[in-house]
């Protein structure tokens, strides 16, 4: 299992890419399937340094992303 914070940034980042968690809990259970070591204050934190934010995808259906990914 990895705790290693540079890491799972870059997996977290890579989830919110892909635009499809809506809930922490979601990321979380993406992320330990990834085998790393988290819980939800670990993402509500890594959410905040990496300035995600909620969106509507295509479907009308809310999920984080980074801000790169957000239409204005």
């Amino acid at each position: 299992s990895s705790s290693d914070p540079a890491q799972r940034l870059s997996a977290l980042r890579r989830l919110l890419e892909q635009g499809e968690a809506s809930t922490q809990d979601e990321l979380a259970k993406e992320l330990r399937a990834q085998n790393f070591v988290v819980t939800q204050s670990t993402i509500s934190r890594d959410l905040s340094r990496l300035n995600a934010v909620k969106a509507r995808d295509a479907t009308g259906r809310v999920v984080y992303r980074l801000p790169d990914d957000v239409l204005s």
